[in-house]
């Protein structure tokens, strides 16, 4: 009967040591979990600082090629203005000759 107590110690007793050994295994894996997530909000840090960066760079990029947009516009109003122009003083020209052209006509005619 005195065996009893001492084996229920024992017994008590590798139960702990399993216990902790669960805890330490546990708590080690829990650690390298932790370092692998440390390393994770490393990466997305660098990846967001990156992403704003290149965000940035691509806003300039915009800016510049709106600017670059309304520049060509300007560009083909003026055109379109010098164009017009110019079509207008060749349909003068044009009826300025026709005129001329018709007098001479005219007056081959009567000669």
């Amino acid at each position: 009967m005195k065996n009893e107590p001492n084996l229920e110690k024992m017994t008590k007793a590798q139960l702990l040591e399993q216990t902790i050994k669960e805890l330490r295994e546990a708590n080690t894996r829990l650690e390298l979990e932790n370092k692998q997530l440390r390393v994770d909000i490393e990466d997305a840090t660098q990846s967001v600082k990156t992403l704003r960066s290149e965000r940035s760079e691509y806003a300039e990029t915009a800016q510049d090629l709106h600017e670059y947009i309304e520049t060509i516009r300007e560009e083909q109003r003026r055109n379109k203005a010098v164009s017009d122009k110019v079509h207008t003083n060749q349909t003068l020209e044009i009826r300025k000759w026709k005129v001329l052209l018709a007098k001479e006509i005219l007056e081959n005619a009567n000669d």
